[in-house]
């Protein structure tokens, strides 16, 4: 065990990439550099398998979106309480009338 062991950079992103060492099998990696440049590497030489993974990255992000939208909207109606609900149709009913 090394002193550095126990510290934590401030960077999200080397903490990231520290988190997964050891981890992954094959990695394609996208980012900004210090400069504002694009940078992408990968441990794969194979142009149809980096184009799946962008495919595949595209696809779980769309879900991981669509996942969120219905947790927002089952927490929304949730918040509609059934006093609320009551309510509401004697208002109705009221102006029914």
């Amino acid at each position: 065990m090394t002193e550095n062991d126990n510290v934590t950079t401030e960077n999200p992103v080397d903490n990231i990439l520290d988190s997964l060492k050891g981890g992954l099998q094959s990695c394609l990696v996208m980012g900004f550099d210090n400069d504002g440049k694009y940078v992408m590497s990968s441990s794969i030489n194979n142009v149809p398998t980096l184009h799946w993974m962008l495919n595949k990255s595209i696809f779980e992000i769309h879900l991981f979106e669509k996942q969120q939208e219905a947790q927002n909207a089952a927490a929304a109606q949730q918040e509609v309480s059934p006093e609320n609900n009551e309510g509401d149709a004697d208002v109705d009913a009221a102006n029914s009338d």
